[in-house]
């Protein structure tokens, strides 16, 4: 979702999974958006709304999957031009995008991620506070000891044992 939020001013910054390395990382500016999704950030709701999104139990338009509606929005652009030009789309496709055209609406709505949110731009109000031997013994008494790990070598490097 936060990736339409990408623009000259915002990346996105996401770990790269590795099994048992969660150092590494990638960063994703606008430059490199379209190369790496094939669409612009503003078009991710529209994206969402025709392939959906699993994460998010967003249903989208049954049949009609990532490299299709990648395919659709660099030909028209949006989700309602799409569907002011179905009279260009045949087959299989236009069909499944006339059997799902309230499907894609409302969930193109609900990915759409409101900008307008207040928020507060004082950067020591969102410092995390973290302790270590807290965190070890909630981890430990219910059985956490993947998450312990993991804890340990995101949050805090530095008291890892050598």
């Amino acid at each position: 979702d936060l990736l339409q939020l990408v623009n000259e001013n915002n990346c996105i910054i996401k770990v790269v999974r590795n099994p048992g390395n969660f150092t590494e990382y990638s960063i994703e500016t606008i430059n490199e958006f379209v190369d790496i999704y094939g669409i612009n950030p503003n078009q991710i709701p529209d994206y969402k709304g025709l392939a959906g999104d699993t994460s998010d139990r967003l249903k989208g338009v049954a049949g009609i999957g990532p490299k299709k509606a990648v395919s659709l929005l660099n030909e028209f652009g949006s989700l309602e031009a799409i569907y002011e030009n179905i009279g260009k789309i045949s087959g299989k496709t236009k069909e499944y995008l006339e059997n799902d055209y309230e499907s894609a609406h409302f969930c193109k709505k609900l990915a759409i991620l409101n900008p307008d949110v207040e928020m507060d731009t004082d950067i020591d109000n969102y410092k995390i506070v973290l302790n270590r031997n807290e965190a070890e013994e909630i981890l430990n008494e219910f059985g956490f000891y993947n998450v312990l790990d993991t804890y340990i070598n995101v949050f805090l490097p530095k008291y890892k044992s050598a």
